[in-house]
């Protein structure tokens, strides 16, 4: 990932923003503070830039030696919900650390036995549970191996919209019977074994090329993630783990 830093030796307290209707009867009393625009914030080795609801940037305060933060983008970041009670003033956070399929890619990674936990916070990324009919046209066109029963990609979202796309394959994990994997295995040169049950095999592919122009923003995003999520075994998880 990028080279980043902690700030040490201070004391991090944290803020949520709530809606200018709130204030009126609230009990709030007027400070003098700073925003302090340099302060970067790293998250398990990972930068990121605060936001707000609506995607603008947010700039942390400092006030009398401390440092605030905006609460629910750092919330939702080390996997909370956040949600603002304006009747009680009061805010309630809750658990949520794993990124949310829908019912029907759950019940196509249950039914071939696997899945993932990828962490809220990690950005620029979505995993797509390809569809069976999907899979199949896939082979049906060459780009897919005939034995393969599953298919997950990982993609990287784009973040230059000049680029005028939307995302970018970082990594595919294929699915294969155990009685075929000794014969897939010869020519899935690079492929990585995630895990394996009684039934499946299941294999990683990284992206072996960078497809942006070097030295731009996608191009270090896109090698960070690919490396990142090779570093974490792509959070994959077998049923019942």
């Amino acid at each position: 990932m990028r080279k980043r830093w902690v700030a040490a030796g201070m004391t991090a307290a944290l803020l949520v923003g709530v809606t200018a209707g709130a204030y009126a009867t609230s009990n709030l009393k007027e400070i003098k503070a700073f925003l302090n625009p340099d302060l970067q914030v790293d998250l398990n080795g990972y930068t990121f830039a605060l936001k707000d609801e609506q995607g603008s940037d947010l700039v942390p305060i400092t006030y009398e030696g401390n440092t605030y933060l905006p609460l629910r983008d750092l919330a939702q970041r080390l996997d909370l919900s956040v949600t603002w009670d304006g009747t009680n003033n009061k805010i309630f956070l809750k658990n949520k650390p794993y990124m949310e399929f829908s019912a029907e890619d759950e019940a196509m990674l249950e039914k071939y036995g696997y899945g993932f936990r990828v962490p809220r916070w990690l950005e620029n990324v979505v995993v797509s549970v390809i569809p069976e009919e999907n899979v199949k046209t896939s082979i049906e066109e060459g780009r897919l191996d005939k034995r393969a029963q599953a298919l997950t990609l990982i993609h990287y979202m784009v973040q230059d919209e000049n680029l005028h796309r939307l995302h970018d394959v970082a990594a595919r994990i294929e699915v294969y019977k155990k009685e075929d994997w000794p014969e897939v295995k010869k020519t899935a040169a690079g492929a990585e074994v995630l895990g394996e049950n009684d039934r499946y095999v299941y294999i990683a592919k990284k992206s072996a090329e960078n497809p942006y122009e070097p030295g731009t923003l996608d191009a270090e995003g896109f090698g960070d993630l690919r490396d990142w999520l090779d570093l974490h075994d792509y959070y994959f998880t077998l049923s019942g783990k």
